[in-house]
């Protein structure tokens, strides 16, 4: 079979290098799958090619491109009225049968391989651009949970499509000089993990480069509010080369993320007698430090992951693994101009001259808006292991620094 002709491809026939068939989030999921070994919900991926086939079957290309043309990404209104029409000009257009079909069946065969018949899926974006060395689109599309039906899966994965045009991404993809119509979509419907517990974890101290340790950050219910900062989670700490706990950071926890018994999810308030309650067992934790150090040992370099707790079999599944947490995307205009440019963030106590990225305010000389993003879950790790968070005032980056250097 050739993958690039491919509308449609399993979790087990992905790897790693086929970032720009399935994105770098599909394509992350099907390497785990098929060569480590950590438990990893199982599930399968619509392609860049399905993609490109829906945009030029129903004639989006001409549509978007006359849509994006003369737009100003640095005036927000401009932005965000030309983003609603391209987006609302994807949900308009109908995905030809054959694709729909492509995808019920698949959803169909999915149920018979896992032995459920309409199963609960997350429909996560996928771009082709995602996780690459000098670019970070991940997290600028969508991501759908907890939902099920064939008809309910196709609906998902269009608006994935249309996702991959919010104002974010295609601020993001201006700036580092991508062509909006050239980037492609996968989206990768992955079996949902019922999380009565969820959260990331590093294979490296993301305040001060010391790679001894794992650090997990967990909560109750979905890792979504993890992701986004919404609740301060607890934090364990892990020696590498023995799996041990070296500490334990319990933190109160009011409202948690949970799925809906009929689909979608809402916030709840977490019962009185769980608010102070460590998320995870021990032997959770220890699960959870073996599994990334198998999945750094496979990639050969620092990782960040997101995991989940289910509360079916408390069994503990690995959703996602990201690039390296030490990695910064420059500034595309200053490596090129082999300019500096000027920072305003936060960042922590540090060791050995790592750095986490920062945001970038603005070139010296002309005003810029910010290139490089951090998670919200990156802050947390930071005055997690370091104590403490600190302003700076600025930083410089030229071509061939590898990170930047704050003054």
């Amino acid at each position: 079979m050739e993958k690039e002709k491919a509308f449609l491809l399993w979790f087990d026939q992905l790897e790693r290098k086929d970032v720009a068939i399935a994105g770098g989030k599909s394509s992350s999921l099907g390497e785990l799958t098929s060569h480590v070994d950590v438990p990893v919900p199982y599930g399968f991926a619509t392609t860049a090619c399905a993609y490109r086939y829906f945009f030029e079957k129903t004639g989006l290309y001409e549509k978007i491109k006359a849509l994006i043309a003369g737009l100003d990404v640095d005036n927000s209104a401009q932005l965000r009225e030309v983003c609603a029409k391209v987006r609302q000009a994807i949900m308009d257009e109908e995905m030809p049968q054959d694709l729909q079909d492509m995808i019920a069946q698949a959803y169909k065969e999915l149920g018979e391989k896992v032995g459920q018949a309409d199963p609960f899926v997350a429909v996560r974006s996928s771009a082709t651009a995602e996780d690459l060395p000098d670019a970070s689109f991940a997290g600028q599309q969508d991501t759908y949970l907890n939902v099920k039906g064939a008809e309910t899966i196709v609906a998902k994965v269009k608006e994935c499509y249309a996702s991959c045009f919010t104002d974010r991404a295609v601020y993001y993809r201006e700036k580092q000089g991508f062509d909006h119509l050239d980037v492609a979509l996968s989206a990768a419907v992955q079996m949902m993990v019922f999380s009565k517990a969820a959260g990331v974890m590093f294979t490296v101290n993301v305040a001060t480069g010391d790679d001894k340790n794992i650090l997990i950050e967990g909560a109750w219910g979905l890792g979504e509010y993890v992701v986004q900062g919404t609740v301060t989670p607890d934090n364990y700490t892990v020696n590498k080369a023995t799996c041990e706990i070296v500490e334990k950071n319990v933190n109160a926890q009011d409202i948690k993320l949970i799925r809906k018994a009929d689909g979608d999810c809402e916030e709840v308030v977490v019962p009185l007698d769980e608010q102070n309650e460590q998320k995870l067992t021990d032997e959770q934790i220890k699960q959870l430090a073996e599994c990334a150090k198998k999945i750094e040992a496979h990639y050969g370099c620092y990782m960040d992951m997101e995991w989940g707790v289910d509360e079916r079999d408390n069994k503990v599944y690995i959703l996602h693994r990201h690039h390296d947490p030490s990695g910064i995307t420059g500034c595309s205009h200053c490596a090129s101009e082999k300019r500096n440019h000027k920072s305003s963030g936060y960042y922590g106590s540090h060791h050995g001259g790592w750095f986490f990225p920062a945001y970038i305010v603005h070139h010296s000389g002309q005003s810029a808006k910010a290139s490089v993003r951090i998670q919200p879950y990156l802050f947390r790790g930071l005055r997690h292991a370091s104590g403490s968070i600190r302003r700076f005032r600025s930083c410089s980056y030229e071509r061939g620094q590898a990170r930047p250097v704050f003054q």
